[in-house]
């Protein structure tokens, strides 16, 4: 990224902070460290989109940081079988530096963003989370959901398959353990 591009990155997150404040939260309520926060990557929409979705990884990555909400790790398995916790060992990395290290982009254009209850999607393994339009909605109208969706899709990047379980039932244990 050039001068201009971490420039505007900079006056992004700024704007951010700004708009985060008029949530009642402070900037020092912005709890991505600053290591974590510069991984980042988001490309979803404009600022009101992209700004949805920072602030919604804000709360997921509050959630992450609880105990009881980690053990989300252990209830999924991979394709093998295999815990995703364990995924998650052998990358040495926690569920935050994983929901940070995921690039978020907008997915107007995915075919399943048609769907109106789809917030998300990814493929298992992969490291790009598609963001739908209607994520937007959904974080301003039930912001624990759509915090609950960004780490639901985390589960599909360390591996987690669906259908079996389906979707909701992975949203629900999400909401279970990470507070709704």
């Amino acid at each position: 990224m050039g001068r201009s591009g971490k420039g505007v990155a900079r006056a992004a997150v700024l704007g951010a902070l700004w708009w985060l404040a008029g949530d009642g939260l402070e900037a020092r309520d912005f709890t991505l460290p600053g290591p974590v926060h510069d991984m980042l990557r988001i490309t979803v929409g404009g600022p009101w989109e992209s700004g949805a979705v920072h602030h919604a990884l804000l709360g997921a990555h509050r959630r992450l940081g609880r105990a009881e909400c980690q053990r989300v790790f252990s209830d999924f398995a991979d394709p093998a079988g295999r815990p995703l916790q364990r995924r998650l060992d052998e990358l040495r990395r926690t569920a935050q530096e994983v929901l940070a290290g995921v690039s978020y982009r907008d997915g107007s254009r995915r075919p399943l963003c048609a769907r109106p209850a789809v917030l998300a999607l990814t493929v298992p393994g992969s490291w790009v989370v598609w963001v739908c339009p209607q994520f937007v909605d959904k974080r301003f109208k039930d912001p624990s959901y759509a915090e609950a969706a960004l780490i639901h899709e985390v589960l599909h990047v360390l591996g987690l398959g669906e259908n079996p379980p389906t979707s909701a039932a992975i949203t629900h244990r999400v909401m279970a353990r990470c507070g709704g």
